[in-house]
């Protein structure tokens, strides 16, 4: 079964919903703390390659001038694993993607300065003054049945491909996934390569479930996607591959997904995109194995 690797769309409230309610429903003024999860992209492992022996705070200022404290946590191996920010702000949402412009910058920097990964694994957002709690984990899905896969009726063709799908599967970042994912989307589109059958072809029979919508995150931006075929997402899968292409490979560098807002998003599309995919490929190679038997 497939099973997303991102970040959930929906935050996990983590007190009582009076309280929840409460804070969201506050747009005075008032002390949040905000803490992202560090991940190292290559071992996976919640902790980055920075030496840190106890925790560290520092002082900084939001994108508007404001103030914010900015704290940082060792794990027990006594490197960096968390992040931490204490500032004022009204809604719980905003504050968090104000945090997050700010550690994205952070990353990047140290990427640049250390020449190692660094990865956002989850977060969480606390309300101070009404105890409202929020967090935010990747999805830990259960282990698959071990067993070999059929390779009858696999293709040079769809084995290119199957290595393009498992790039975007291993993929941390929405650009390099959407790059990926957008290449297969074009070749079905075009009914080149392993697609025999373009969305243009024959019966519909690949359709956008509301499952896959809940799965991926995506029923939020879309739900009227529920019951639509997979070409419906060819022209969003158009307009988001060339925004990462031309991240890659353009002229020009346009600016990264700092806006947490527009990265969840970005990461919900990827989801639904990785999922309709992988139904491609899968109804490709049994087609495939059908016409060998016969």
């Amino acid at each position: 079964m497939w099973f997303p690797y991102s970040l959930p769309a929906h935050w996990k409230a983590e007190s009582l919903r009076e309280r929840i309610n409460e804070a969201l429903s506050d747009d005075s003024p008032r002390d949040f703390l905000v803490g992202f999860y560090l991940r190292n992209p290559v071992s996976r492992e919640w902790e980055v390659e920075l030496q840190l022996e106890e925790p560290e705070w520092q002082s900084g200022q939001t994108s508007d001038g404001e103030a914010l404290e900015i704290g940082f946590y060792p794990s027990d191996n006594s490197r960096l694993c968390e992040v931490m920010f204490r500032l004022r702000g009204t809604q719980p949402r905003l504050v968090l993607e104000e945090c997050y412009r700010h550690i994205s910058g952070i990353l990047d920097q140290w990427a640049v300065n250390y020449g190692r990964g660094f990865a956002i694994s989850g977060f969480r957002v606390a309300d101070l003054a009404h105890d409202a709690r929020w967090r935010a984990l990747p999805h830990r899905p259960s282990a698959e049945s071990f067993r070999l896969p059929d390779r009858q009726g696999e293709g040079r063709e769809w084995l290119a491909i199957a290595s393009l799908y498992r790039e975007a599967r291993n993929a941390t970042s929405p650009d390099q996934r959407l790059a990926c994912l957008g290449k297969i989307f074009r070749l079905w589109e075009a009914g080149s390569g392993p697609f025999q059958v373009g969305p243009e072809e024959g019966e519909d029979r690949l359709i956008i479930s509301k499952e896959m919508l809940v799965l991926s995150g995506y029923f939020q931006y879309r739900p009227y996607y529920e019951g639509l075929g997979f070409s419906e997402l060819l022209p969003e899968a158009r307009q988001w591959q060339e925004w990462a292409l031309q991240r890659l490979t353009g002229s020009e560098v346009p600016l990264p997904l700092a806006d947490f807002a527009e990265v969840s998003q970005a990461e919900a599309l990827a989801n639904l995109l990785d999922m309709a995919a992988q139904q491609l490929l899968v109804g490709c190679l049994a087609h495939s194995s059908e016409e060998a038997e016969a």
